[in-house]
């Protein structure tokens, strides 16, 4: 409600204007009532009215005379004048002084009703004016304390934060970044006047842009996880409104004016990590993170550490097994998360799927057109917003892929091995990593497999690699290529390995088949 008082030297015109239209239902409510100018220069002081009906004839100090002496301290209060026929000439050297507008008495209902509906217009304009820019003060005060922390000297920072209202006790710094915001700062700035209407406009605290973060200075400051919990709430609630999701993040309690920068960083530094945790959730120095980057490498030994989360991932696609596919996602989106980095553990999944497809590629080409799908829909995963959900998007692909390609099979375990083995020989093949793959206790597996094959599962690979090696050394491939391509990466191991399954050395094997066909 916009506050009125009238002045009046007549009881009965005050009385009467009180009464003659309903003031709430054009937005004022009269608040007082002056019998001469002096009393009405009180009533200025302790009331701030926005509006003022003022009688042009009083004894004393006249109905002017009081409007000139109030526009002196005040250029924001408007002025109607109640004036008689005989003296509206004279009301209009008010002009100058910029006075809405002339009620000649007796005055009319509907004349004062039409000058109120123009006021309430007028005025709500004006207030909203007045309090976006009270409110790009404050955001520019913000932004040179943050930009400029060392220019900002104690004393001139309080003085100028004083009449902003931003003098407070204590201090600490919402950092937000808006998720998918469709590359419109639209979307952005109809988020911040949201949050300005419940910050601002309850004198709660401060919205201010920090590209492309949005920053809220709390005055009221939060205090240990309850607190925390309600300002994500109450946040979150307005973002519901909108239907926006964000990241945020917290500062600690600050409580000088010049502290409020480094409170701004450290609540950006954590911003940068909130795709590892909750959306929508306010985090700070002390949350438990969502996931727990760097467990990834706990626990494995230095065998292990040789197969990388592609090769692992490949062979779990490889071999078509469900179960597998799940373990070999989860170790892949935790070892890509080990810097707490949204862009690097996206861009490490990413490469890690792709370098996987294509072996599965190379080793599955019946599969081209299926893998050739899944390709460009891997870089969906860089438009996932929340760790949780890039690894629900790589589980669900990575699980079409096995439905598309039909890859699952009935055959048992060994045979599985067997078929993963005929077309991986040449990789760095590992007892242990496929147990992993295959959810199986190593010892286990080699048991099984020495039960089904007669053959331990190293001499197996070796066996498969060398009947390879004599079908490249037949075409006439050098030793040591060779000894590459079957997967040994030392020509001297190769040759010992070949000796003891062939019995001569590769040369000497070539020499013999060359003179066999020769006699031949």
């Amino acid at each position: 409600m916009y506050k009125v008082v009238i002045v009046d030297d007549e009881p009965s015109i005050r009385e009467g204007l009180r009464t003659i239209v309903g003031w709430e239902d054009y937005g004022f409510e009269v608040v007082g009532a002056a019998a001469n100018g002096n009393e009405a220069l009180a009533l200025h002081q302790t009331l701030s009215p926005d509006l003022m009906i003022v009688d042009i004839r009083m004894p004393g100090m006249d109905g002017l005379q009081l409007i000139e002496r109030l526009r002196t301290m005040d250029s924001q209060v408007h002025f109607l004048i109640l004036t008689g026929y005989a003296d509206f000439e004279y009301a209009k050297k008010s002009l100058s002084l910029h006075v809405d507008g002339y009620l000649l008495k007796p005055v009319d209902e509907d004349e004062l009703a039409e000058y109120l509906q123009l006021l309430i217009e007028k005025l709500t304009k004006e207030k909203v004016a007045e309090t976006e820019l009270r409110n790009w003060k404050r955001e520019l005060f913000i932004h040179n304390l943050l930009e400029f922390p060392h220019q900002m000297q104690s004393d001139d920072a309080e003085a100028e934060a004083e009449p902003l209202g931003l003098l407070w006790k204590a201090y600490q710094v919402v950092m937000l970044k808006l998720l998918n915001p469709d590359e419109n700062p639209e979307t952005t700035l109809l988020f911040k006047r949201k949050l300005s209407e419940h910050f601002d406009q309850k004198g709660k605290g401060l919205v201010f842009y920090n590209g492309p973060y949005l920053g809220i200075l709390l005055k009221d400051v939060i205090k240990y996880e309850q607190g925390l919990k309600a300002i994500s709430t109450e946040i979150a609630g307005i973002a519901k409104s909108g239907d926006f999701q964000f990241y945020g993040a917290a500062s600690d309690v600050v409580y000088r004016l010049q502290e409020v920068g480094h409170a701004c960083e450290s609540a950006l530094q954590l911003v940068r990590l909130a795709f590892f945790y909750e959306k929508s959730a306010i985090i700070s120095k002390d949350s438990i993170p969502l996931t727990a980057p760097g467990a990834a490498a706990v626990g494995r030994n230095e065998e292990e550490e040789r197969n990388s989360p592609d090769e692992r991932l490949y062979y779990a696609l490889d071999i078509g097994s469900r179960d597998a596919v799940l373990s070999a996602v989860e170790e892949l989106c935790l070892a890509a998360a080990d810097e707490m980095s949204e862009q690097t553990a996206k861009d490490r999944a990413f490469h890690w799927i792709n370098d996987a497809l294509n072996k599965l590629l190379a080793a599955r080409p019946e599969l081209k057109s299926e893998l050739q799908a899944m390709t460009p829909l891997a870089r969906g995963i860089y438009e996932q917003t929340n760790f949780v959900e890039m690894q629900t998007y790589i589980r669900k692909l990575l699980l079409d892929l096995l439905q598309l390609a039909d890859s699952g099979s009935n055959d048992n375990i060994v045979k599985q091995m067997i078929h993963l083995i005929n077309r991986n020989y040449q990789d760095n093949l590992k007892l242990e990593s496929l147990a992993e793959v295959f959810n199986y206790n190593s010892a286990y597996l080699g048991k099984l497999f020495k039960h089904q094959t007669g053959e331990f599962f190293n001499t197996y690979v070796d066996k498969v690699r060398i009947e390879k090696a004599k079908e490249l050394i037949l075409q006439g491939i050098k030793i040591y290529n060779v000894a590459e391509r079957v997967g040994y990466t030392n020509v001297d191991y190769f040759h010992s390995k070949f000796k003891k399954y062939v019995g001569c050395s590769p040369s000497a094997y070539r020499k013999s088949t060359v003179d066999e066909d020769g006699l031949g």
